[in-house]
């Protein structure tokens, strides 16, 4: 069986190498981006099964814009994407435009890992 792919996109440091141990610790390959520019240079090479993005991203991409351009794009749309960012006004708005979840920094990590994998179960 394939192993599943993984994009993170987030400009924290912190989270981002965070997140990948312990994701490639769940044995997913993981691919990191600081920005949304890296992330729709990755997109454009690789396949991934889920994009995990920050709201708040360096660069000039937003991580709405991000979202809007992985679902715009016919051969990415049905790639899940979950959200996070430290501004918790935000998740209702990302709930409504189809996100498959919205997490508010700091999270529990476990929960956040418990739904990576069922929404690549699903």
């Amino acid at each position: 069986m394939a192993r599943e792919r993984i994009l993170i996109v987030d400009g924290d440091v912190f989270w981002l190498q965070m997140l990948t141990a312990r994701l490639e610790a769940m044995d997913y390959l993981v691919d990191c981006a600081r920005t949304g520019v890296q992330a729709l240079k990755i997109l454009k090479g690789t396949w991934v099964d889920l994009v995990v993005s920050a709201v708040v991203l360096p660069g000039g991409i937003s991580g709405f814009h991000l979202f809007k351009e992985i679902k715009k794009k016919k051969k990415f749309s049905k790639i899940p994407i979950i959200m996070q960012s430290s501004r918790p006004g935000m998740k209702g708005f990302f709930e409504k435009i189809g996100v498959e979840a919205f997490f508010i920094k700091p999270y529990p990590v476990n929960k956040f890992l418990k739904k990576v994998k069922d929404v690549l179960e699903e």
